[in-house]
C-alpha cells in the first residue's frame, strides 16, 4: 500500500514538472519582453512582433532606437531562464555568430522535432 501511495506521489510530481514546463503562462512572454527591453539603449521604445513561448523559451523579434534616435530594424532575440540573447546587425564574424546562436535557439523552441545535432553546433 506504502509502495503504492509513493508511485501515485512521484507520477503526480512528474506530470506537474512536464505540465509547468510545457506551459508556464502569457506572463513568461511580458517577462521576457522586459527583459529584451532592458538590454536595449531605449527601452521604452521597444517594439516586438512573431513572439511565440513553447515551455519556458521565448523568441521573437524587437525594434528600438539606437543612439541616433532613430529605429534599428527588427532584430531576432531569445529568452530562457537567465539567458537573453539578442541578434546583433553587421556582417562582421561576431555579429554572424550572434545571430547564429539565435536562430539555432529559436529553431529549437519552434521546431522540437530538428536536429538537435545540426542546431547544437550551430548554438556552439
Amino acid at each position: 500500500m506504502k509502495l503504492k501511495a509513493i508511485f501515485y506521489v512521484a507520477v503526480t510530481v512528474g506530470v506537474a514538472a512536464y505540465v509547468y514546463q510545457t506551459y508556464v503562462g502569457p506572463d513568461q512572454i511580458a517577462a521576457a519582453q522586459s527583459r529584451v527591453a532592458a538590454e536595449l539603449k531605449d527601452p521604452s521604445s521597444a517594439q516586438f512582433r512573431n513572439v511565440e513561448q513553447v515551455g519556458d523559451r521565448v523568441c521573437g523579434e524587437v525594434n528600438a532606437r539606437n543612439s541616433f534616435g532613430g529605429y534599428a530594424g527588427f532584430q531576432q532575440f531569445y529568452v530562457k531562464g537567465d539567458e537573453v540573447l539578442l541578434a546583433t546587425t553587421g556582417n562582421d564574424p561576431d555579429a554572424m555568430l550572434q545571430r547564429a546562436r539565435v536562430s539555432s535557439r529559436c529553431i529549437e523552441h519552434l521546431m522540437p522535432d530538428a536536429d538537435p545535432e545540426a542546431t547544437a553546433a550551430l548554438a556552439n
